[in-house]
């Protein structure tokens, strides 16, 4: 291996002939003396020719100190540096990776963590290129670390103007750091200069307390696992923190339907979480309100306490059914990336309710099902934008199951009995997001009912049916029950009164308790130690059953002739209808939005477009199928920006399909806590200290790589 010799201060080798000051002097101080002879100094000079050479070689000695002491006067100050040997390699890989999560935003004064960075990774550039000239050098990005801006490219004079182009329009993108992703393709990276015998890796950050320590405080698993991999000898990692000193942060975290659907003329409950990650109290401020590109209105926003969550909560009526987009948008602060938020709902004309009826009767009045139907399809002014349809009983084995696939909500009346295979066909409906609901009678078979619908409690019916209660000669009230129900969550107070002094119930089928059962008990018979009356549960994946203790005509009870069922259908559809699925159309940047194509009537392509901003469309394409639907996927990774998006799909007659999508920040990225170099080191184990430097970003980058000062 063979020693590179080169200087910290070259400028300054052009003191080196100053080494021959000492020998200008020592040839100027031999001049030639006359020589007298003198009797008394005879006994001197006969000295001196005895000890002549000793003489001589002092005066050698004393000159070549004299020379040695210029040299190294002057070596000092120009601080010579080897590399290779015993000092260093003799090539360093320097890998240099520039945090662009979207927290680089932050601002810390005049200029944002981003600024910063670009500023570091130039100098460190400069610094690599006057130091180690013949090093290799590579820069990338933590958001697309396969994809080198810069891929070992050798240091030399033009080094910062290429780190200075790669850099110069570099801005935050979306993609949250990740060290367990990272740190492999570092190595990855490493590996492909074979010809480096040291690498030095950088890493270039805002170092937030999220992204390299856990929860509880201990080093991040895959930081300490790949620095433990290291070898201390020929590989080193320098933090470079460039991020700002504060985390004050107010930030809109969610907006979204309180609703299960969302239907057209039906009032849409739409809530709005604002979060405080700041350590300090906020102050008061306004929220912004935007529905369908126009703004409604500004909300108060009240002083949020250090990390807690403000909950705000308005309603907006949607006339025509379709696409329609919320936005809420608080003041910009130092972190805006959170600042705004949107929201894109489907707007159904109407929800598909099957009501399954028992007791058909003769007359329409006389059906089991005739308040039920009457009540979900609204009147006198009222209106649920629900879609009845009425099946008899026998129908819950046959009905098609295209049609049970659309219903939001099944409602069984007085059912007699169920078959397995019905009992599986509601299972499965509920399992799937449906909503199931039970209004037991004078029909129904406790019995069968126990057996195959409450199965232990691990059925659909909430509470064992037992059997007939009650007495219709001495009918009894209805205790609506105290605490936190969803089914009653407003105007308990007058919903109280009505159930308790105008409701009357004389018969009911007695539903047995269980206290470590899942089940939420809205109403009792009686008073608040009663027999439950409606209760419900879970079921499968976002569905929910409720069982009702009373019939749903008027033979054991005056329930339905009272305002308080038309109240309790309508908040039974809104929280146990079929959820939509709001998700599919509201995704994170690291999300993927699939869209339905029927190429039979569509085009196998889609165009995406900013509702927002004057970016060019994109277009996305489904992959050749011969199947009936296929699907498009369209990555938010590829869409430029946040906001509400257009999904154009065009037919081949020409016309267009419009639906909308919303494209959100990561709400995460708002925790803007700083962890600070020496927190970051002494989270470490003790032996792994050594392989890690932490720097501010003022400091500058030590170009390392194996590179030996004499002094």
């Amino acid at each position: 291996m063979t020693l590179g010799l080169a200087f910290l201060n070259p400028l300054l080798l052009w003191a080196l002939p100053l080494v021959a000051v000492p020998i200008v002097i020592h040839l100027l101080n031999r001049r030639r003396f006359d020589k007298r002879r003198w009797a008394a100094m005879e006994f001197l000079l006969r000295a001196m020719r005895l000890n002549r050479r000793r003489l001589q070689m002092e005066q050698w000695l004393v000159l070549a100190l004299r020379t040695l002491a210029v040299l190294l006067l002057v070596l000092l100050v120009a601080r010579p540096r080897l590399a290779g040997g015993v000092l260093g390699n003799d090539i360093g890989h320097h890998v240099v990776c520039i945090d662009d999560s979207p927290s680089m935003a932050h601002r810390g004064g005049a200029d944002d963590a981003m600024d910063r960075a670009r500023e570091a990774v130039i100098r460190l550039a400069t610094n690599v290129a006057e130091e180690r000239p013949g090093d290799l050098f590579s820069l990338l990005l933590t958001s697309a670390p396969g994809q080198a801006l810069l891929a070992a490219v050798p240091s030399g004079a033009d080094l910062p103007r290429r780190v200075r182009e790669a850099v110069a329009t570099l801005r935050p993108s979306d993609v949250a750091l990740d060290l367990a992703v990272l740190l492999p393709k570092l190595d990855d990276v490493s590996a492909t200069a074979q010809a480096a015998d040291r690498t030095e890796t950088y890493v270039v950050t805002a170092l937030r307390r999220r992204d390299w320590v856990a929860r509880g405080g201990e080093p991040n698993a895959a930081f300490v696992a790949w620095l433990a991999a290291r070898d201390p000898e020929s590989q080193h990692l320098q933090v470079i923190d460039v991020g700002a000193r504060d985390q004050e942060n107010v930030a809109v975290i969610d907006v979204r339907c309180a609703d299960r659907v969302a239907i057209a003329g039906v009032p849409m409950n739409v809530v709005v979480d604002v979060r405080n990650f700041g350590r300090d109290e906020s102050s008061p401020q306004e929220l912004q309100v935007e529905v369908d590109g126009k703004n409604r209105s500004a909300m108060p926003v009240p002083a949020i306490a250090a990390g807690e969550t403000a909950r705000l909560a308005f309603v907006e009526t949607f006339h025509v059914a379709g696409w329609h987009g919320v936005g809420a948008a608080l003041p910009n602060d130092r972190y805006a990336v959170d600042d705004t938020r949107s929201f894109a709902v489907e707007v159904r004309a109407a929800s598909k309710v099957l009501v399954f009826d028992g007791a058909i009767g003769e007359a329409p009045e006389d059906a089991e099902t005739f308040y039920l139907a009457a009540a979900l399809e609204g009147g006198d002014g009222a209106t649920f934008g629900i879609d009845v349809r009425v099946h008899p009983d026998h129908e819950l084995a046959t009905v098609p199951v295209e049609e049970l696939a659309q219903a939001d909500l099944l409602l069984l009346a007085n059912v007699a009995r169920v078959t397995p295979e019905v009992v599986a066909r509601l299972e499965g409906f509920a399992r799937q997001g449906g909503g199931v609901a039970f209004w037991l009678g004078d029909q129904i078979d406790v019995a069968n009912y126990s057996q195959l619908l409450w199965k232990n409690g691990q059925g659909l019916l909430p509470l064992q049916p037992v059997g007939v209660a009650g007495d219709l000669d001495q009918p009894k009230g209805v205790w609506l029950v105290d605490g936190e129900q969803p089914l009653f969550a407003y105007a308990r107070d007058a919903l109280r009164t009505m159930f308790a002094q105008l409701v009357l119930v004389g018969r009911w089928i007695t539903l047995r308790e269980d206290p470590n059962a899942p089940v939420d008990i809205a109403l009792r018979v009686g008073d608040a130690d009663g027999e439950p009356l409606l209760a419900g549960k879970p079921f499968g994946d976002g569905g929910r059953v409720h069982v009702i203790a009373t019939s749903a005509d008027a033979a054991w009870t005056d329930w339905p002739r009272w305002p308080a069922f038309l109240i309790t259908l309508e908040r039974l559809h809104a929280t146990t209808a079929r959820p939509q699925d709001f998700g599919r159309t509201n995704l994170r940047p690291d999300g993927t939005l699939i869209i339905d194509v029927d190429p039979s009537r569509h085009r196998p392509d889609v165009e995406v477009r900013s509702r927002g901003g004057d970016a060019e469309a994109r277009t996305f394409a489904a992959p050749p199928s011969g199947a009936d639907v296929v699907a498009v996927k369209v990555p938010m990774a590829e869409l430029p920006g946040t906001g509400l998006f257009a999904v154009v799909r065009k037919t081949h007659a020409g016309g267009e399909d419009t639906l909308l999508c919303a494209r959100n920040p990561l709400p995460e990225e708002g925790e803007l806590e700083p962890l600070g170099s020496a927190a970051l080191v002494s989270s470490l184990p003790e032996e792994l200290r050594e392989r890690v430097t932490v720097r501010e970003g003022q400091e500058q980058a030590a170009a390392r790589c194996g590179v030996g000062s004499v002094w």
